[in-house]
């Protein structure tokens, strides 16, 4: 048996033994994922702290949903613009926000455009480290968090950790909800309208 392995053999027993006493645990479920929106056309979005605290939600009535977390953090934004049917370049681009309250941080602006037939615009954005938007945010406002520019069917991920709830006390989406299922959990669209939205999820059901 080599070095390598004798050591993996170590600590699987070690591990296997478990611990003497009760360690130290963690209570708040944090999770991350990735959820992917498309653009039916072209626009702009202004994301708030709702905007992103209002996506993952639960249905209490045919008319009320709650938020599920109680704060997110941004890890990264990734965008795809395709061309257009006319080879007209399609621009996309995300600008996270450089100031809350008193906290101001470093601004970015990422850019991409696409090139003749084949060549998408894509960007991945991710915000600047101890910017505004680098850091644990509550679920409910309507602070900026980034403004994303794109053209017709635009692919956009978002990459994000949030913390669900475990205290007391429940927040209700701030967007209007119409036609729900009472216990059904649903994503929202990103920019938070209630049908006819721009940014709906793919592959989720929403309302």
């Amino acid at each position: 048996m080599n070095r390598n392995s004798k050591s993996r053999s170590n600590r699987k027993a070690v591990s296997m033994k478990g611990s003497l006493s009760p360690p130290q645990l963690t209570i708040p479920i944090v999770a991350g994922h990735t959820f992917r929106f498309l653009a039916n056309t072209a626009g702009s979005a202004q994301l708030t702290k709702s905007s992103f605290g209002d996506l993952l939600c639960l249905a209490a009535t045919a008319t009320s949903a709650y938020q599920l977390g109680s704060a997110f953090k941004i890890r990264k934004i990734e965008m795809w613009g395709p061309p257009t049917s006319t080879f007209t370049p399609n621009t996309v681009s995300c600008e996270f926000n450089s100031a809350s309250g008193t906290t101001v941080g470093p601004s970015r602006v990422f850019s991409d455009t696409s090139v003749g037939a084949t060549r998408v615009a894509h960007i991945v954005a991710k915000p600047a480290k101890e910017s505004t938007a680098s850091f644990w945010q509550n679920l409910s406002g309507t602070d900026q968090v980034c403004l994303l520019y794109y053209g017709d069917k635009t692919i956009i991920d978002i990459h994000y950790s949030i913390v669900l709830r475990e205290s007391a006390g429940v927040s209700a989406v701030t967007g209007a909800v119409v036609g729900a299922t009472v216990g059904q959990l649903y994503l929202r669209p990103l920019d938070s309208v209630t049908g006819g939205s721009n940014l709906a999820p793919v592959s989720y059901v929403s309302i």
